[in-house]
């Protein structure tokens, strides 16, 4: 018992360490707070919520390592600082307010490599925990991004980017550089932009979900798309080798880098630029 004590202790410590080290700003009445009306039940007795925004400033480095682990989501777009700003959104849930907001404190995010929190509420009854991430990196950024109960959406970034979702889609704009991921139980909507793909290639795909690719007038690409069990639905005139409603090979334009991307269970649109920039 006392070794199992001593661990989670230094667990703890190292959570606390990690961050210390750091400028954290707490924020209780941040927007992202206030817009927030998620409630909790446990077999119909209601659960009090403490929500708040930490804010923490790094240092530029090679690779953005973000573990969404249990619950929450990711959100990252560039910005022109070569600096990187987090923007955690903690979330407790407990039987009364006084042991939502004691359990919050106890959420440490660490940014010493990964970028993750732990989960002191996992073995609690009728209490729980989530953390989700909005970060703004310079533009040139290499990412990986893994969540497990929540979506990714990344903006604006050029570089080797991966992404890995369980439950949850991902929403990719204006990208450029390698761009791999997979989804499993999600959506894909991706934006591109310009009239080329400005790096190696993009490869995405999901399980379950379907993909919706905005493709601007103009735009060069090889592109690959193509679905297991549904649909594939173009909104503007193509050239197809392949069938059409199944599996596809596309030049567009003149031709240019590989932009794939597939689905084993739902459907794949490919729509005109502009009939989706409006909605960003």
């Amino acid at each position: 018992m006392r070794t199992k004590t001593s661990l989670l202790a230094l667990s703890a410590l190292l959570f606390s360490t990690a961050v210390s080290a750091q400028n954290v700003k707490v924020l209780d009445n941040d927007r992202w707070c206030t817009e927030d009306n998620s409630n909790h039940t446990y077999n119909g007795k209601r659960s009090y919520k403490h929500c708040e925004v930490r804010e923490i400033t790094l240092s530029d480095r090679d690779r953005i390592t973000v573990d969404g682990r249990v619950n929450g989501g990711i959100k990252v777009q560039a910005w022109d600082k070569d600096e990187i700003l987090i923007r955690a959104k903690v979330r407790a849930w407990a039987p009364n307010e006084e042991d939502a907001y004691e359990l919050a404190q106890d959420v440490k995010i660490s940014t010493r490599g990964t970028i993750e929190a732990n989960n002191p509420g996992r073995n609690k009854k009728r209490q729980s925990t989530s953390v989700s991430y909005e970060l703004y990196v310079p533009k040139e950024s290499n990412l990986d991004l893994n969540t497990h109960n929540g979506g990714v959406s990344i903006a604006d970034v050029e570089g080797d980017i991966n992404f890995k979702v369980l439950n949850g889609g991902a929403k990719l704009t204006n990208l450029a550089g390698k761009v791999t991921g997979r989804a499993t139980n999600g959506g894909l909507k991706i934006y591109l932009t310009g009239n080329e793909w400005l790096g190696e290639k993009m490869d995405v795909e999901t399980t379950n979900g379907g993909v919706v690719l905005y493709v601007p007038d103009n735009y060069n690409a090889d592109l690959e798309a193509g679905t297991v069990n549904g649909g594939m639905d173009f909104d503007f005139p193509v050239s197809v080798s392949g069938r059409i409603n199944r599996r596809v090979s596309v030049t567009l334009g003149d031709g240019g880098k590989t932009i794939r991307a597939f689905t084993t269970n739902g459907g794949v649109k490919i729509k005109e630029a502009r009939s989706g920039l409006s909605k960003l």
